[in-house]
């Protein structure tokens, strides 16, 4: 194996060394490779930038906010930037924390947050937590609409009208 060729292999990131041919191959020890790693980083400093988690919320990339009626499935997807990685995440519905209630139809897992057969009850400001080492962020606010859906039984045809509005 070449200088070059080992460097390639440990350290795919050292490209300011210069490739060399050696007539027989090279003993690299640890020292050696000590050597050429502080190099490199001496070089090359890493900066590592810690922050609060940066959140952004959004609904299900297939709901759209005009068409969420009664009775609907919604879901919410809460993308996350954070360094260090967070340690907790939440959710909050008008600005009160939000808890898994498999009953009421509420499911949390992480970055997502399910309601299950949405009423008029569920109208209103969505938004997602994330803590981490350096502190909590909040998301954007989400403004969930919910259309009502009125039956009403036309006696002469018995054929169901659907009517549409936001409630």
């Amino acid at each position: 194996m070449t200088d070059s060729s080992v460097t390639r292999i440990i350290c795919p990131s050292l490209q300011k060394v210069k490739p060399t041919s050696h007539p027989k191959p090279m003993n690299i020890n640890s020292v050696n490779l000590l050597s050429v790693l502080l190099t490199s980083i001496s070089n090359n400093p890493v900066i590592i930038h810690h922050h609060v988690p940066q959140l952004n919320l959004r609904l299900g990339s297939k709901l759209r906010h005009s068409n969420i009626m009664e009775e609907m499935d919604v879901y919410f997807e809460c993308n996350i930037r954070a360094n260090p990685w967070v340690s907790e995440t939440g959710w909050r519905f008008e600005g009160y924390d939000l808890h898994n209630n498999l009953s009421a139809g509420v499911l949390i897992t992480n970055q997502s947050l399910v309601l299950q057969k949405v009423s008029r009850a569920h109208r209103g400001r969505y938004s997602c937590t994330a803590t981490n080492s350096e502190g909590q962020g909040e998301s954007n606010h989400v403004y969930l609409r919910v259309q009502c859906i009125t039956i009403t039984l036309c006696a002469k045809l018995y054929n169901f009208i659907v009517h549409c509005f936001e409630c």
